[in-house]
């Protein structure tokens, strides 16, 4: 049997069209089944920002205090007053805010019980020497400087991420 060219080409134009209409129905059928059966995506939600300090007039200039006998430094707004100096020991207020400061080997006693409960709750282990321990209302950055001294630095929530980003051993 021998075909001709005219023959050929209506036979290649018939199946182009038969294979056109045969997607166009399967596109059609997949379209119903989508609709039908929507996909489940995960829906990531994005982490919220740490809170920035917040005061209500923005700091003008800071301050790096250090606390020699613990061998520690780090940065404070200057409107951060000290409320009381020891030889190992350093408190400063602004308002309501607070940064205290201690590498008494007493201390430790005084301030297991309070930092068993932060454990339970939340403990954030930044390296080998340093412990962050955070409740509702303060946080506990527990460090071990250069002389093997554990330091105990309480601070405020509005306050922590200024100190803990500038923290220096000495």
């Amino acid at each position: 049997m021998r075909f001709t060219l005219r023959s050929i080409l209506f036979l290649f134009s018939l199946t182009t069209l038969a294979v056109f209409f045969f997607g166009f129905n399967a596109g059609k059928y997949i379209s119903t089944i989508d609709k039908a059966n929507p996909i489940i995506t995960p829906t990531v939600i994005p982490e919220k920002p740490s809170p920035s300090p917040t005061f209500s007039e923005k700091p003008s200039s800071f301050s790096r205090i250090t606390v020699d006998t613990c061998g520690i430094s780090f940065l404070l707004p200057s409107s951060f007053e000290k409320t009381s100096w020891a030889s190992q020991e350093a408190r400063f207020t602004h308002q309501s805010e607070t940064v205290h400061i201690n590498c008494q080997k007493e201390y430790l006693q005084d301030i297991t019980s309070t930092i068993s409960t932060m454990a339970s709750s939340s403990a954030i282990l930044l390296d080998q020497r340093t412990t962050i321990y955070a409740s509702d209302e303060a946080s506990i950055i527990v460090l071990q400087n250069k002389l093997k001294q554990s330091v105990y630095v309480t601070t405020s929530h509005r306050i922590e991420d200024l100190v803990k980003d500038t923290l220096k051993l000495q």
